[in-house]
């Protein structure tokens, strides 16, 4: 059963946006709605992989291409990584609120 505030803000059939999703406006809030926490983790993983690899010169394949990535932008990790862990958070503050809320889906069965 449906409550009645939802029912009533929810005129175009869509859920509707709790406060940590709706923070970032309409478009933002739906574009991201469900894939902060996934998008922080990548990004921190990405971004600790860069830290740790050193431009070589003689390196080829991917370690040759990390080396550059990482040289290119100095500093990468001392502003990327603060970004993507506080992304995570927010996803994370976006979940909890779906599970207060009762809004979230519920799990998909895989057999």
């Amino acid at each position: 059963m449906r409550r009645p505030l939802s029912a009533l803000l929810n005129k175009g059939g869509k859920p509707v946006l709790g406060q940590v999703n709706g923070a970032l406006g309409e478009t933002i809030g739906r574009m991201l709605d469900g894939k902060k926490t996934a998008l922080g983790i990548g990004g921190s993983l990405i971004t600790a992989l860069l830290s740790a690899v050193t431009a070589s010169p003689n390196a080829g394949g991917l370690a040759g291409l990390l080396g550059t990535i990482a040289s290119a932008v100095p500093g990468l990790s001392q502003f990327a990584l603060p970004i993507s862990l506080a992304l995570t958070a927010w996803g994370m503050l976006g979940k909890l609120e779906k599970w207060a809320q009762g809004t979230a889906r519920p799990p998909k069965v895989t057999i």
